[in-house]
């Protein structure tokens, strides 16, 4: 079975290993738009902050 990637550039986010989402399933949603046409547009709804050191 193929297992799609997702690239991550969150540092803060939990799911962020190596630069790649490991998240079992994401939720993208946009920022006060109903339809974005531009990246910064869409939130990464799945986003889940570190734990501080």
């Amino acid at each position: 079975m193929n297992k799609n990637r997702i690239g991550c550039n969150v540092k803060t986010c939990v799911y962020n290993t190596q630069c790649e989402c490991t998240a079992e399933k994401i939720e993208v949603g946009c920022d006060e738009c109903v339809q974005p046409c531009c990246d910064h547009e869409t939130l990464c709804r799945t986003f889940k902050k570190k734990a501080e050191h």
